[in-house]
């Protein structure tokens, strides 16, 4: 693991050594209180922009790996220990998937302790399911290990179509029997007896279902063998940096024209935003504020730029000099936020997934009353407000919740002028 600093105007100042507690986890086994949601309040935050940012930030670990790492768990009897486990509404709706189908479930800070011997249901609790798209991964293990599986189609946010039909195709490509009805997938092995080898070419390399496949497989370049066993051993293992926090992090410096550091990171899995920070402002005199020039992206699944990243870019181009062009091509609906991004005052032309950024030539940003309507869209208008001239009222934070560990607290370590709000349903 490496730390990094990143500073669009160097040479940076010696970083303040700050302490950052990590706040306990919930425990998941008995199920008692559900993680709040929308519906049960409305968390929201105010920002007063224009601090420097200046400190040390603490990376946790990645919630797109270890959703995927907690469900193969069922992949395994006895017991696995995670370590680097953050602690986020989508982890703790996944730890009760797995406490709804009998897995034990123990939560010591950031590890994490999953028994699976007590797995007696292949069909996790409904309601929990709709709650996250991560949920709907316990397909493949519950069908590679037991034979069957009853899972409710995914929740999550609502960013474009994410179609589950690669995921039921590849598990018929294994020998199982699959249909969708009542809004559930019901799927058992065709033989009776278990999963069988078998050939499948994805369409699109989508992530969910290439963990999904391999779950199933019981195992993992572009092409996977797998030589499946009968039986997987329990294991120790420890999640992965989150890319997307440090690259928001990354950009909240760069938007607010600050120096921090942050740790761990592993640079190569963010290499591609390293890349256009580095080569666009590199040339930018350390005093010269202004003098930053905006870019072009175009996401892509890895190595390539991050859809997760996108719209907090965009907020970044927004106080950059010149035109930006920003394309989409993951999902259709990732420009959801422009709406929203546009009641700071910049000029923004969309034209169906690509985004005009005409940035700070158009004036600059100014506090305004937004709401979140996704996880990534909501902390790009935090970032926004960071950057903005008075304050900034940002609703639906429990969308930012999804994925961000203790965010505010973060940012408040970091010198922002943030503070969360939460008002009773």
């Amino acid at each position: 693991m490496a730390s990094s600093t990143f500073n669009p105007h160097p040479p940076p100042p010696k970083p303040s050594s700050t302490h950052f507690p990590k706040t306990p986890h919930l425990l998941a086994p008995t199920l008692q209180t559900p993680p709040k949601t929308l519906t049960q309040q409305d968390p929201k935050l105010i920002i007063t922009g224009g601090a420097t940012l200046s400190g040390h930030v603490p990376i946790s670990g990645s919630k797109n790996s270890a959703l995927p790492i907690l469900a193969a768990t069922l992949c395994c009897s006895g017991q696995t220990k995670l370590k680097n486990v953050p602690n986020l509404s989508d982890t703790r709706s996944m730890l009760s998937i797995l406490g709804s189908l009998g897995a034990e479930v123990e939560v010591f800070g950031d590890d994490v302790v999953v028994s699976t011997d007590g797995v007696r249901s292949v069909e996790p609790c409904e309601g929990e399911i709709g709650k996250i798209r991560g949920g709907f991964l316990v397909i493949g293990p519950l069908l590679g290990r037991f034979g069957e599986a009853v899972v409710g189609l995914p929740g999550g946010c609502d960013i474009g179509a994410r179609p589950v039909d690669l995921h039921i195709r590849g598990l018929r490509a294994l020998g199982a029997s699959v249909e969708c009805r009542d809004g559930k997938v019901i799927a058992h092995a065709s033989n009776g007896k278990g999963l069988v080898g078998g050939r499948f070419r994805l369409d699109y390399p989508s992530v969910g279902a290439t963990e999904t496949l391999m779950m199933a497989a019981c195992a993992g370049t572009d092409k996977l063998l797998i030589k499946g066993r009968r039986k997987l051993h329990d294991s120790e293992y420890s999640i992965i940096p989150d890319r997307i926090e440090a690259g928001t992090f990354m950009l909240a410096a760069a938007i607010t024209r600050s120096c921090i550091t942050m740790s761990p990171i592993v640079p190569s899995h963010l290499s591609c935003l390293i890349n256009k920070l580095l080569h666009q402002f590199s040339a930018v005199p350390a005093k010269s504020r202004d003098g930053l020039h905006g870019f072009d992206v175009r996401t892509s699944p890895f190595p390539g730029f991050p859809t997760d990243l996108q719209p907090q870019t965009m907020a970044l181009l927004t106080t950059c000099q010149g035109l930006s062009v920003v394309e989409e091509s993951v999902f259709e609906n990732r420009m959801n936020h422009v709406t929203e991004m546009q009641k700071f005052g910049p000029r923004i032309q969309v034209c169906g997934s690509t985004a005009l950024v005409f940035g700070k030539d158009s004036g600059r940003l100014y506090g305004s009353r937004v709401a979140a309507s996704d996880l990534r869209g909501g902390v790009s208008l935090v970032l926004a407000g960071l950057a903005a001239q008075g304050t900034t009222e940002v609703n639906g934070i429990a969308h930012v919740d999804r994925g961000y560990e203790n965010f505010e607290m973060k940012l408040r370590l970091l010198g922002a002028d943030v503070k969360r709000l939460t008002i009773p349903p």
